[in-house]
C-alpha cells in the first residue's frame, strides 16, 4: 500500500499507533461481520487497514483465515496478495487523501468482490501529528456508494443508524435488513449504556 497512500501520510498513523491505543473501531462490527460471514461462509477473511483491531476473540471464522493488513504497524504492513473471499474496511477511506481514494479502491478489489465498509461521514476528534484532521476526505454516504461503485458495481448503501456514518456492502446480501437491524441494536444499546452511567456516576435522570 506504500505505493497506493504516501510514506509520510502513513508516518503521521504510525507515530500514533507507537503513542496509544488507535485504530480500534472494527471491534464494532464485530455482529455486522456475523451475519456477513454467515453469508458468505468465507475462507479467507481480510480486515484491510485494521489498525489495532484483532476480530479473533468476537467473531466466530468458522475456520476461516483471518489476515490483519495495516501499513503503519510494522508487523501487519505487508501488501496482501492473498485473495480473500470477505475484505473488511472499517473506518479507513475518510482517513486517505483523495488522490489515493481510487488507487485504493482498486488495490482491494483486486483482492476480492465482497466487502463490508464502514465509513465515517464528519471530521474526526483526532488531530494528526501535522496538524491536520484524522479525516482528510469527508464525504455523505450517497457520494462513497458512487466512488466504490466503480470497483465494485453491486455496491449498495445501507441505512445506517449511528449519525455521520456510512455502511456500505458490495454482494447482492439477502440480509441487508439483519445487518441495518443490528446496526440500530448497537446504538440503542451504547445509548442505554451511556444513559445508565450517568445515573450511577452523575445522578443524572
Amino acid at each position: 500500500m506504500s505505493d497506493i497512500t504516501s510514506p509520510e501520510h502513513i508516518k503521521q498513523y504510525a507515530a500514533i499507533h507507537e503513542s496509544k491505543r488507535y485504530g480500534v473501531s472494527g471491534n464494532k462490527f464485530a455482529a455486522h461481520l456475523q451475519i456477513a460471514i454467515l453469508e458468505l461462509r468465507p475462507k479467507v477473511v481480510l480486515d484491510y487497514g485494521c489498525g489495532q483491531t484483532n476480530l479473533t476473540g468476537s467473531v466466530d471464522f468458522f475456520d476461516a483465515q483471518y489476515l490483519r493488513y495495516d501499513p503503519a504497524i510494522p508487523e501487519l504492513s505487508k501488501t496482501p496478495e492473498t485473495q480473500a473471499d470477505l475484505i473488511i474496511n472499517t473506518d479507513v477511506l475518510e482517513h486517505i487523501p483523495g488522490p489515493d481514494i481510487d488507487p485504493l479502491l482498486a488495490h482491494i478489489a483486486s483482492l476480492g468482490k465482497h466487502a463490508f465498509f464502514s465509513i465515517a461521514t464528519s471530521p474526526a476528534k483526532e488531530i494528526l501529528p501535522n496538524g491536520q484532521n484524522a479525516h482528510c476526505s469527508v464525504f455523505p454516504g450517497e457520494v462513497w456508494v458512487e466512488r466504490i461503485r466503480k470497483f465494485f458495481p453491486e455496491a449498495q448503501l445501507l441505512k445506517a443508524s449511528r449519525r455521520n456514518s456510512a455502511l456500505i456492502i458490495t454482494w447482492p446480501s439477502r440480509v441487508t435488513g439483519l445487518i441495518e437491524l443490528v446496526d440500530e441494536h448497537f446504538l440503542y444499546k451504547r445509548r442505554a449504556t451511556k444513559t445508565l452511567l450517568g445515573r450511577i456516576v452523575f445522578g443524572n435522570r
